[in-house]
């Protein structure tokens, strides 16, 4: 068991089932919306790819440590989220393709920290992994793992 390394799980939600379209949201099950192509598994590959590189080149600490991402494509995928948790997780690393309320809203059910760099407007994620902030998870980690 390493101490003091902050583990991180990053998750990609693709549910494509709402997204910016022509500056309007568009849902497949509004009458005259254009067809929306969902995304392949490659491009959302590509995707947590990008958001996890650009998540590590603004790293300014070396304690962080990010495990294996889940792409979420279905519901069927978030229910299996607590199978892929582990105790160990401190934070989670989230990613959409356009806005996914109600996904974000199950994620926030399970009390961990949720870290995105491209969502600032929706207040249940903090839109800035700091140093500080990084530090901070290590501190807490630190006290949850020490016998007092």
């Amino acid at each position: 068991m390493q101490r003091g390394i902050v583990k991180i799980k990053p998750i990609y939600i693709g549910v494509h089932h709402y997204r910016d379209v022509y500056g309007s949201v568009c849902s497949a099950d509004v009458v005259g919306t254009p067809p929306i192509p969902s995304p392949t598994r490659e491009e959302l590959e590509a995707s947590t790819q990008a958001m996890m590189e650009r998540f590590e080149e603004n790293l300014e600490v070396d304690f962080v440590h990010l495990e294996d991402p889940l792409i979420i494509e279905e519901h069927e995928d978030l229910r299996r989220l607590p199978t892929k948790l582990s105790y160990d997780v401190d934070a989670l690393l989230v990613g959409m393709v356009g806005r996914t309320p109600l996904e974000l809203r199950t994620l926030s059910r399970y009390g961990l920290p949720m870290i995105a760099r491209s969502v600032s407007d929706l207040p249940m994620i903090r839109a800035e992994a700091s140093a500080d902030f990084l530090r901070a998870l290590r501190v807490k980690k630190f006290l949850e793992e020490s016998k007092f």
